[in-house]
């Protein structure tokens, strides 16, 4: 009986050995798999790698799909209701009196808002005859004679007009800047189309009028009456009101009560194509009618 307690012990001792051999030859297999991991990636983390540039380009693409649609949006929704908002209010103010109080803060800027009927009719033909004589034929873009532009553009012939309608020039004074680009040509012509579809040729007429900058800080011809003539647009006599057309290309530039040869040159002009285009009877009423 006192000799089995032994033989026990010693099976145990032997079990013990190979559950601590095993034991160890498991940790040997465990680090030589864990320093294969570290050496070389697993497919996953292959993949994943691989993916990394394509997911990079993936949210790139997203943000110029969204960036795309956003602008699409803007395009489609922000510029007709602008022009919604003035076919039944009077502009209070002008992108372009933004940027000349801008430019100079000092600058007081003059401008005051009047009805289409109390303008001139000589006022309102001068107008049409000097700055765009296809007014009452065309959709906002004078086709003809931006291609005589561009034209003269691509062969470096003319003087640099840019051939734009009194629908384009008044968005460009209520919606857009002043200064040469192509950016804001393209801008001119997509809000003059929207002003066409949503606006009289009468309302276009009374808003160019208005809001056309007709001298440093002075703005509409209401206004330049004022300022240059004392007294108000609807006692302007017919060579003033050629003279209030004839600086429109260059406002800024040209001074009614100091006139240099080429401004009396463009109102002898503007006065002379009156004569050979007589103007209609009932001018106010016909361009209500459009």
């Amino acid at each position: 009986m006192g000799a089995m307690p032994l033989r026990v012990h010693r099976r145990k001792s032997r079990s013990s050995k190979r559950t601590a051999a095993d034991d160890a030859a498991g940790g040997r297999r465990r680090r030589t798999t864990q320093r294969a991991e570290q050496q070389e990636p697993t497919g996953a983390d292959a993949k994943e790698m691989g993916s990394a540039p394509r997911t990079r380009f993936g949210v790139l693409w997203r943000w110029i799909w969204r960036g795309g649609w956003t602008l699409i949006v803007f395009a489609l929704v922000i510029p007709p209701l602008q022009i919604l908002a003035i076919r039944w209010w009077n502009p209070p103010w002008t992108t372009v009196m933004v940027q000349r109080s801008l430019e100079d803060p000092k600058l007081e800027i003059r401008y005051q808002w009047t009805d289409l009927n109390r303008f001139p009719e000589e006022l309102l033909w001068f107008t049409v005859l000097s700055e765009d004589g296809a007014y009452f034929d065309h959709f906002g873009i004078d086709v003809r004679e931006m291609g005589k532009a561009i034209a003269e553009a691509a062969h470096g012939e003319g003087n640099g007009r840019g051939a734009s309608t009194i629908t384009m020039q008044c968005a460009r004074s209520i919606f857009l800047w002043q200064g040469r680009s192509y950016v804001r040509k393209v801008l001119e012509i997509y809000y003059a189309l929207w002003m066409e579809g949503l606006l009289s040729k009468s309302r276009i007429l009374e808003l160019y009028l208005n809001v056309a900058e007709t001298g440093p800080g002075i703005f509409g011809m209401p206004a330049a009456a004022d300022a240059y003539f004392d007294r108000p647009i609807s006692a302007i006599s017919s060579d003033e009101a050629a003279m209030l057309v004839a600086i429109l290309p260059n406002p800024r530039g040209w001074d009614p009560r100091q006139p240099s040869e080429l401004l009396r040159a463009r109102q002898s002009r503007i006065l002379l194509r009156s004569k050979q285009w007589a103007q209609p009877a009932g001018l106010r009423e016909l361009i209500r009618s459009f």
